[in-house]
């Protein structure tokens, strides 16, 4: 039994080595799993535990910080963080996120909404709320931006924003310029933030006029502005990429992907190690194709490779990540579910390397786990041995035994060339 200062929190943990898979699995009664399904590329993983309470005025959750390895308990670590609506109508929504936040924090993410059955007729408001965690000492600050209804739909919560940290400030992003009291809606609204919820800027008009609709957006070096922003695009058919100077809302184009295939393609990226990375994964004639390009943040071209995927017939890729590696070229880690439906299926885990100048060097089966995960959180990075090493949140689907298995593998070049 773990005691956490305002929660009891039931957690049973085993450690067990499957070959040189670490999986770590903790179970927790009643509670719900609130993570952020994109890829990291540290050695950290952060996620809550909250209540299961819908739409009421307040949420205890607990974060948790886990660092990939295991070898150390002092690297799980564990805050208290309680949400409360500001007013009598106003109940905590459905979706809750946590977002990494430089190199000892998290934000605890959600939206505060009018009570439809209490107000009616009231003018209908939605503030986005910040909670920050500050795990060293787990002191929690909390901040909000107010929206009208009509500026934003919160049904397209969280789709209508973008958190993009950095060391020590946070922006976000509202995809509406109506925000920032635009009649257009198109376009984005900014605000920035410090470490303590201070806004120390915005709201700013950044990005009009955007060439496509589906967007979001990203810092170009990892916990720093200096170098300003990417976005990343769909216009239907292609991705693009897109630079954004600091001081600037004049956006070049790095790069056009080839067009996409039979149906919606998967996009992974990657701003690690100096360089900006992007995957597109599409389906041509029951084939799955990646196409990758790679430059540097200052706009010199890399590497730009198409090659096939092949991991069995008949199968559903779920997901992709990408990885810049240090001495250039990258990682990617695939997602897939052996069938076309995926009911009930075990999730699989590949990861391919591309050298920087002789393409594919292989694709790895990560062997000895398949989880039925509910989605999957996945960090890619490098250990100090130089080994190429993936780590996996995979959350059961069922909702009644409250699992979670976090796996850690690592890999090195001899095991790519078999």
């Amino acid at each position: 039994m773990l005691e956490t200062s305002r929660l009891v929190l039931a957690v049973a943990v085993s450690l067990q080595a499957i070959g040189a898979l670490q999986v770590k699995t903790s179970h927790f009664p009643d509670k719900a799993l609130v993570f952020q399904d994109l890829s990291f590329e540290n050695t950290t993983l952060y996620y809550a535990l909250c209540d299961q309470s819908r739409r009421q005025a307040q949420k205890q959750c607990t974060l948790v910080r886990e660092s990939v390895g295991f070898d150390d308990e002092t690297g799980t670590r564990y805050c208290d963080v309680q949400l409360a609506s500001s007013a009598s109508d106003t109940v905590i929504g459905d979706g809750l996120m946590v977002v990494a936040f430089g190199s000892d924090k998290a934000i605890v993410v959600w939206l505060e909404e009018t009570d439809a059955s209490e107000s009616a007729n009231l003018e209908r408001k939605a503030l986005l709320r910040m909670s920050i965690v500050h795990v060293a000492g787990c002191r929690v600050f909390h901040t909000e931006l107010a929206f009208d209804e009509d500026q934003v739909n919160v049904q397209w919560y969280p789709n209508f924003m973008d958190v993009i940290t950095f060391e020590s400030t946070f922006d976000v992003f509202a995809k509406n310029l109506r925000v920032c009291g635009r009649v257009s809606p198109s376009g984005h609204c900014m605000f920035s933030f410090d470490d303590e919820g201070n806004r120390v800027a915005g709201p700013v008009v950044r990005f009009e006029p955007l060439p496509e609709r589906d967007y979001f957006v990203s810092g170009v070096e990892p916990n720093t502005f200096d170098d300003g922003y990417l976005l990343f695009s769909n216009d239907g058919s292609r991705q693009n990429v897109y630079l954004i100077r600091p001081t600037s809302s004049e956006m070049t184009k790095l790069w056009e992907s080839p067009a996409f295939y039979k149906g919606q393609a998967l996009t992974s990226y990657s701003i690690i190690n100096k360089a900006i990375g992007v995957c597109c994964l599409g389906n041509s004639s029951n084939n799955w194709i990646f196409s990758c390009w790679q430059s540097q943040y200052q706009g010199k071209h890399l590497l730009q490779t198409k090659f096939d995927f092949e991991p069995q017939a008949d199968v559903t890729v779920l997901s992709t990540l990408m990885y810049n590696l240090r001495g250039g070229g990258f990682l990617l880690m695939s997602t897939v579910c052996p069938s076309v439906d995926c009911l009930g299926a075990e999730n699989v885990y590949y990861l391919t390397k591309i050298d920087a100048h002789d393409g594919v060097a292989g694709t790895i089966e990560v062997e000895g786990y398949k989880g039925k995960c509910a989605k999957t959180a996945a960090q890619l990075f490098e250990n100090q041995a130089g080994d190429y090493c993936l780590a996996v949140l995979c959350p059961s689907s069922s909702h009644v035994t409250g699992r979670l298995d976090v796996l850690a593998q690592c890999y090195s070049d001899d095991d790519f060339s078999k």
